[in-house]
């Protein structure tokens, strides 16, 4: 059999595969979906079922009115966050450009409270667990472990069960960010930070516009949109999802290792796209390391002033 052919048979393969998982998940949710409105039905709508959620604590319904915390001029150089809750960090002058959107109804709130250097804005449904946060030795700990944990959520409305905590850094340099999630988002815009560590089970991973010494980012189920200047080693390893990567320095400063199983591979500002599978990519470069790894998902890399 020639080389092309296996590539073709292994991609037929995998799309069977996913196709199949494709109409396995569609089923999952339209069980879920139908069980939904049996209950919605059978508990007289959003009132009923939020009646239902009082009296079972394993069952949650509509997550209430929107609530925002503002703790101000908060004094720390690093972030710890964990459990189920999205975490938007701030940099520089930076909350114009920022697309305000991706926080929803508190988004006004927030905007209208004055953000200073060192606030964090703590936004959440008013039936939510409140994320928990401390101060402690510079480091600025975030602990939502507990919110909805091993409870089945039905909402009709335009709330959210996960929560939101905002955070501005101003012009400070973080020492670290450390941010383990469940299924929440991360956005990251115009910090600048000497290293960062990012776990996520599922969920988008936004970065844009950072000065970075250093980024170690794992993902099971999620896509991963990073910009801006990327020094020391970045390493990112998603086992699903799309993986966008632009960095402002030239390729020849990077020792670059990437690698996607199933996806393609492309570097639009060298004019490259590698279609094979695994599809992969290695040049010797320095003082800067790169390295990426999609096991379902493309990769697509640019360098420089090049812009899509």
């Amino acid at each position: 059999m020639l080389k092309g052919d296996m590539r073709i048979s292994r991609k037929a393969v995998w799309i069977m595969k996913n196709k199949a998982r494709f109409f396995i998940i569609c089923a999952i949710v339209l069980c879920i979906g139908l069980a939904i409105g049996i209950v919605g039905f059978l508990t007289g709508g959003i009132k009923g079922i939020d009646k239902f959620a009082d009296e079972h604590e394993w069952f949650e319904g509509s997550p209430g009115n929107m609530q925002v915390e503002h703790h101000k001029a908060l004094d720390f150089n690093s972030i710890e966050a964990n459990g189920l809750v999205d975490i938007v960090i701030i940099g520089g002058d930076n909350s114009n450009y920022y697309d305000w959107e991706n926080i929803g109804k508190a988004a006004n709130t927030i905007k209208n409270d004055n953000p200073q250097e060192g606030s964090v804005f703590i936004c959440y449904g008013e039936k939510v667990e409140t994320p928990q946060l401390k101060l402690e030795n510079g480091v600025l700990k975030i602990d939502a472990s507990e919110n909805s944990e091993g409870k089945i959520s039905v909402n009709l409305t335009s709330g959210s069960w996960v929560p939101t905590v905002v955070i501005f850094t101003g012009n400070r340099t973080l020492d670290n960010i450390a941010l383990s999630s469940d299924y929440s988002d991360l956005d990251i815009y115009g910090a600048v930070y000497n290293n960062a560590v990012i776990s996520t089970n599922s969920g988008d991973i936004d970065i844009e516009a950072v000065k970075s010494g250093g980024l170690k980012l794992v993902g099971d189920a999620a896509d991963v949109d990073i910009s801006g200047e990327f020094a020391g080693t970045t390493d990112i390893n998603v086992a699903s999802g799309e993986v966008s990567f632009h960095s402002i320095f030239a390729k020849e400063k990077y020792k670059i290792d990437m690698k996607a199983n199933a996806g393609d591979l492309e570097i639009d500002s060298e004019g490259l796209e590698i279609e094979t599978w695994p599809a992969e990519y290695r040049t010797s470069g320095s003082p800067y390391v790169l390295k990426i790894r999609t096991d379902s998902g493309d990769i697509e890399a640019n360098f420089g002033n090049y812009f899509d």
